[in-house]
């Protein structure tokens, strides 16, 4: 750096050489010249009043530092030796004008050989224990001094049997475990560098080197714009790519915007709002039910509405089409268009007749049919064409709940919203029952049918406990998990729940319910009869220390029965492999399972 004030070097990426006829500086403000007359001094510009002058630097030669690396570091007579080494200039380990690097070695006291190829080989009659010296050697120039270093090599009788992979910044090896030589010495390879992550090597996966600030692998499809123009953006360096001005789709009028006809930017707002919508009918009384349109004058504006009075917005139900009212209701809509002002919101109150009365005979009151309810979305009644819609604008990874109300069969369209998304979505059923499902494991969307007909015709004789539910489901198409609350009061017991299988009860899983007597029966699917017993106990066949969960501190329950020290607190599901004996081959297979082998 110059440490003149008030001036800088003109090229600032220069590095100064031993050679040099000394390197222009500059000042970095123009001079009093209309107090002074600078015209007769050296280097100044009478357009730019700076003056420029040729500053002499003296640069001391500077001695490389070197790094020799034989490769192995201990090797039996007869083997082979290769040599490597690394030259750095110890000012700045960004120079190339390195100098050239020559080997040689040294057999104990012995005379100096030099080394060609980059390798020697240790003669057969070396004895065991003998240092050899190799030394890597870089000639005197213009800008280095002589360097030299050196490394040992141990003439060892050990073959490397057993040996470690390690690693640092810059390479990778094998270290013997028994003489501790160093073998395979390599610098790291493979990968790719990305701008925010090094490269990492595909022998020891460390990262290395240096990130590549080109390389930008996650580019953003949707384009940022502002004022001045649009670009992709790298959504891990924020780089900005194929950035340029914004290109007008024609001037604004009254209803319609300037926007760029790349990324619809709105580069000028149009000078009137949009239309207010037209509601038909615009309201009033009916009987049965009604279908209701929305129309908008102003071109191209989409429509959002509402049936519960709410003001609409963006976020609320898309206008598509001829819909049907069948109770008492409030439409509300609004048109929107980019860059023009929102329409004012329309309006319109329907009323449906209530049915006649009257009749004689038995005097009975005429029946009315329920009413069918649409699906909800965290509690806003809408079609499931609407949900999908609304799921498939939520941030990845978000959470949502969908009261069913009837509706068990969930179309493709919501399932493929769910996964594409990444949503964890909860099924509710009513207050007792809901399905839970995490669109990350959907790998296949498909309709789910999520059905739930609560049943008694099962016997359940010989199960432990009390009968806690019966039911029958159709195979739900997609990852489930069944959620299901009792009574508070069973708080603490294991729902152990069984399905019918050709006329026998057969375990399928089981979990703890909490404190509120609610439990989550994971992978709940299959189409078929179950039935949940509540017990004190798990029935999950091995789980001897009855926490419901099948894993090593069971085998450790079972050793400790079988020698005397401590009693399984659920010795009836101990037997794991089925001999009619608890013993320590139901504690292996209990590790076997839990590793996969059996």
């Amino acid at each position: 750096e110059l440490s003149l004030d008030g001036w800088s070097w003109v090229d600032s990426d220069i590095i100064p050489t031993v050679a040099n006829n000394g390197y222009k500086a500059i000042t970095n403000e123009p001079v009093d010249y209309v107090n002074y007359d600078y015209s007769n001094v050296d280097g100044y510009d009478p357009v730019t009043h700076l003056i420029t002058r040729t500053i002499s630097v003296t640069v001391n030669p500077a001695t490389p530092t070197i790094v020799v690396k034989p490769n192995p570091s201990a090797e039996i007579p007869g083997k082979t030796i290769t040599v490597s080494a690394t030259v750095t200039n110890p000012n700045n380990s960004a120079m190339t004008d390195l100098p050239a690097v020559s080997f040689s070695y040294k057999i104990g006291s012995g005379a100096e050989t030099a080394i060609t190829g980059n390798s020697f080989v240790i003669p057969e009659n070396t004895a065991i224990g003998t240092i050899i010296e190799v030394i890597a050697r870089t000639s005197e120039t213009s800008n280095y001094n002589a360097g030299t270093s050196s490394a040992n090599v141990v003439v060892t009788d050990c073959k490397h049997e057993t040996k470690t992979l390690q690693y640092d910044e810059n390479s990778h090896w094998y270290h013997c475990d028994n003489c501790g030589a160093d073998l395979d010495i390599e610098e790291h390879k493979g990968g790719t560098a990305t701008c925010t992550e090094k490269a990492v090597c595909t022998v020891c996966e460390q990262a290395y080197g240096s990130v590549d600030s080109n390389n930008h692998v996650h580019v953003a499809e949707v384009w940022s714009s502002d004022a001045t123009g649009h670009w992709h953006e790298c959504e891990d360096c924020h780089a900005q790519a194929d950035k340029a001005a914004h290109t007008s789709s024609a001037p604004a009028t009254e209803d319609t915007a300037e926007l760029c006809t790349i990324c619809s930017y709105v580069i000028t707002r149009a000078s009137g709002r949009v239309a207010t919508p037209a509601i038909t009918p615009n309201g009033g009384t009916f009987s049965g039910s009604q279908k209701v349109t929305i129309t908008c004058a102003t071109a191209d504006a989409t429509i959002y509405y509402t049936t519960n009075g709410d003001a609409p917005t963006a976020n609320s139900t898309k206008y598509t089409g001829e819909f049907t009212i069948t109770s008492t209701t409030t439409v509300k809509a609004i048109a929107l268009k980019l860059g023009v002002d929102d329409s004012e919101v329309a309006t319109a109150e329907f009323t449906k007749k209530s049915s006649g009365g009257g009749g004689g005979g038995g005097g009975g009151r005429p029946s009315t049919p329920t009413e069918p309810k649409n699906p909800a979305l965290n509690n806003v009644e809408m079609p499931w064409s609407d949900i999908a819609i609304a799921l498939a604008k939520l941030a990845i990874g978000s959470e949502a709940t969908i009261q069913l109300n009837g509706n068990y069969t969930v179309p493709v369209e919501v399932i493929k919203a769910i996964a594409e998304r990444d949503i964890k979505v909860i099924f509710v059923v009513d207050s007792v029952k809901s399905w839970k499902t995490d669109g990350a494991e959907i790998t296949a969307p498909a309709a789910a049918s999520l059905n739930f007909i609560k049943t008694a015709s099962q016997k359940h004789d010989g199960l432990r406990g009390i009968e806690g539910i019966q039911f029958v489901i159709n195979d739900t198409n997609i990852p489930t998990d069944l959620t299901v609350a009792f009574k508070a009061e069973h708080a603490g017991k294991f729902a152990n729940l069984y399905k019918s299988e050709n006329g026998k009860l057969v375990f399928v899983t089981c979990a703890k319910l909490g404190a509120n007597g609610t439990v989550m029966l994971s992978d709940v699917t299959e189409n078929g009869n179950y039935v949940a017993m509540l017990c004190e106990f798990s029935d999950l066949n091995g789980d001897m220390n009855n926490d419901g969960i099948l894993n090593a501190l069971d085998a450790a329950a079972i050793l400790k029965e079988i020698v005397g020290l401590e009693s399984g607190k659920n010795p009836l599901m101990a037997d794991l492999n089925g001999d009619g004996k608890v013993n320590a081959f139901d504690a292996s297979a209990i590790l076997k399972r839990i590793v996969g082998l059996a």
